[in-house]
């Protein structure tokens, strides 16, 4: 993935939540633009997504990203296996 795919996403007017899935399964839920952090370096490899539900924050290798996908409003909060 790259960091301008990211970067797109969380900047569209108006903003959609959206679904970080990893090529582990795991996914992240980003509700809001301001819970996931894009570095300005263009080389940068990581992002950061926060979880205001926990306080918790994710570094994310962004060659791990496997997809962004619609938030599905089924869908728990935060971290969460992928469904079989």
């Amino acid at each position: 993935m790259k960091r301008e795919d990211v970067k797109n996403v969380m900047k569209a007017e108006p903003f959609k939540p959206f679904v970080l899935r990893m090529v582990s399964g795991r996914e992240y839920r980003v509700g809001h633009p301001e819970n996931v952090m894009v570095p300005a370096d263009t080389g940068a490899r990581t992002i950061a997504v926060y979880e205001p539900t926990t306080g918790a924050t994710s570094l994310l290798e962004l060659a791990l990203v496997e997809a962004i996908e619609p938030d599905d409003p089924g869908r728990s909060n935060g971290r969460r296996k992928k469904s079989a």
